[in-house]
């Protein structure tokens, strides 16, 4: 026999502090019109020597709906994590209880940016989450087109992996 506890009490009110703070702003490290694009090569770290898995992208995917994507930008922003090292968030009493950001840690984003003029308002994002044998290297790739064929962008970071996982 075992026992459940609920998250979910402290994951609303984990949301209700995303809500009310304002995050920082994102880092771009570059944007690239598509037009001048047409390999990406990125190197995965895959051991702790450090070991290189090169890897290269070719851009058909997203020309799926020519013209749809106009640029890709790669950056990052600072995200508050509740976890412990440990891998769990802290208890705290339901009723009084805040949980306690842990650390910030920084993640890695790619962003494929519709083509044309963004909307008055900018353009609506679709948050593209990725399996646990793929990256945001990988599938974010084949829905962008997509996606920016509807005028939505598309970003995509790495799922966070529990500990002993590549």
């Amino acid at each position: 026999m075992f026992s459940t506890v609920s998250a979910t009490a402290v994951l609303e009110k984990i949301r209700g502090r995303i809500k009310n703070s304002l995050p920082g702003p994102a880092t771009m490290l570059g944007t690239f019109p598509l037009s001048g694009i047409t390999a990406i090569q990125w190197q995965r770290q895959v051991g702790t020597a450090p070991t290189f898995s090169p890897s290269f992208l070719s851009t058909p995917a997203l020309k799926i709906f020519p013209g749809a994507v106009g640029a890709i930008a790669f950056g990052s922003f600072m995200s508050p994590d509740w976890e412990t090292t440990e891998k769990f968030i802290p208890p705290i009493g339901t009723r009084t209880g805040v949980p306690a950001v842990q650390r910030v840690n920084t993640l890695y984003f790619n962003l494929f940016v519709p083509a044309g003029m963004a909307p008055s308002g900018g353009w609506p994002v679709a948050i593209f989450g990725h399996g646990f044998t793929d990256s945001k290297q990988g599938a974010p790739f084949a829905v962008a087109s997509t996606c920016a064929s509807h005028g939505i962008a598309t970003i995509a970071i790495n799922v966070v992996r529990p500990p002993g996982r590549r």
